[in-house]
């Protein structure tokens, strides 16, 4: 694949990462907290998938995605501990949620995770922007207010 077809695909992906992360708040506003941590889940994995593609790496697992998050960006540096830390805690989160029945999910851990996510998509976004600059997004995620 050619440097601006990675572009356009890894932009693409960024796109469908802050969708996710927009859905993932209106889900919390609703109470939905098990479809939240599934779109929180892959808000992050559509960014790392982006970052991925942008250096010309392109996985179909999961787990190749997960691994190639901490092998290639968190342990050169490149991307703090504390998101793949993140990463994974939303991984066994999504997988709990969807699989598993009955699953409750904690509300307040779920509005730090949304303030998590939108930090490690704006720490994978300056990742992008500089191998291919993308435009700023011009609102940030659904501000997430619990009522209480």
């Amino acid at each position: 694949m050619k440097a601006e077809e990675r572009a356009e695909v890894a932009r693409w992906w960024m796109e469908k990462a802050d969708r996710s992360l927009d859905a993932a708040c209106l889900l919390y506003k609703r109470g939905d907290f098990d479809f939240c941590v599934n779109r929180l889940y892959y808000a992050a994995f559509y960014a790392v998938s982006a970052v991925l593609v942008a250096r010309g790496q392109n996985y179909s697992k999961h787990s190749a995605v997960r691994a190639a998050l901490h092998r290639d960006f968190v342990k050169t540096g490149m991307v703090d501990i504390r998101f793949a830390k993140l990463y994974d805690h939303l991984f066994y989160s999504r997988q709990k949620a969807d699989y598993e029945a009955f699953t409750e999910l904690d509300p307040e851990v779920l509005e730090e995770d949304m303030r998590q996510v939108t930090e490690f998509l704006a720490a994978l976004r300056a990742l992008l922007q500089k191998r291919f600059p993308i435009e700023e997004r011009k609102n940030g995620p659904s501000e997430v207010k619990r009522e209480g």
